[in-house]
């Protein structure tokens, strides 16, 4: 039986389909973490995640988060009175999006087409992991610069992979067996887990801010601002001169 996509079991989770199961992230080495939904799901109690402060780096005008989920960053910028919409593979996601009166297009980044170019792009939620591989960040980066005003900033969060090798054996092992492999260390390959239900595989990517910097830097993309939150990180990405 083929296995339900991603996207399936994050609408499963949403909807509530297993009262009392924890949605989980299982990488393929076997490391299992938890997603904690409370806040995407408005739950007023919910601690948000730190590199919502991230959001402090718009710029005004009109901004696009990639991978809005449910659209709580979009709520963020609507209550300081500045205007955005999202994007997500995720259906129910963005259903959940619109009934809070949003404007989101259930979409991938590879193929969306705006009716006009926005002023930030942003990758939150350490959604710049999306890219999956290393070898694809920079068509990544590219891919969101195609839909930025020609002065606009880029907002992206990541987690440093180094700084958890150095707090966590489980992840130290992991990083040495992908340099074994000939592979970028921050190269990911995860399921999402519901209950009995597991998801099928899909690559992601955790990028150190020196690769991104450098990445970027061949794009002409310089980092304008950074903010930190112990492995977490945002870099806010602007054009070396304007197109």
């Amino acid at each position: 039986m083929t296995p339900p996509s991603p996207d399936q079991i994050m609408a499963a989770a949403l909807r509530g389909d297993a009262p009392g199961q924890a949605l989980l992230s299982e990488r393929a080495d076997g490391h299992i973490s938890t997603a904690d939904l409370a806040w995407w799901l408005r739950d007023p109690q919910a601690e948000p995640p730190v590199d919502l402060a991230a959001l402090d780096l718009i710029d005004d005008g009109h901004s696009l988060d990639v991978g809005c989920a449910t659209g709580r960053h979009l709520d963020t910028i609507r209550q300081r009175g500045l205007t955005g919409e999202g994007i997500d593979t995720c259906a129910h996601a963005i259903a959940l999006a619109r009934a809070n009166g949003h404007t989101c297009h259930h979409a991938d980044i590879w193929h969306y087409q705006p009716a006009r170019p926005y002023d930030t792009v942003l990758a939150l939620g350490g959604n710049l992991g999306i890219a999956g591989y290393l070898a694809r960040l920079g068509p990544f980066l590219g891919r969101m610069c195609d839909l930025l005003t020609p002065t606009g900033s880029l907002i992206v969060t990541s987690v440093d992979w180094r700084h958890t090798t150095q707090t966590n054996p489980h992840h130290a092992a992991h990083a040495a067996r992908k340099r074994a492999a000939g592979r970028y260390p921050g190269e990911v390959e995860l399921r999402l887990r519901l209950g009995e239900q597991a998801s099928s595989w899909f690559p992601w990517v955790w990028i150190d801010p020196d690769t991104l910097t450098e990445t970027a830097a061949r794009l002409g993309l310089y980092p304008a601002t950074t903010l930190s939150w112990g492995p977490k990180y945002a870099l806010q990405l602007r054009r070396k001169t304007p197109r």
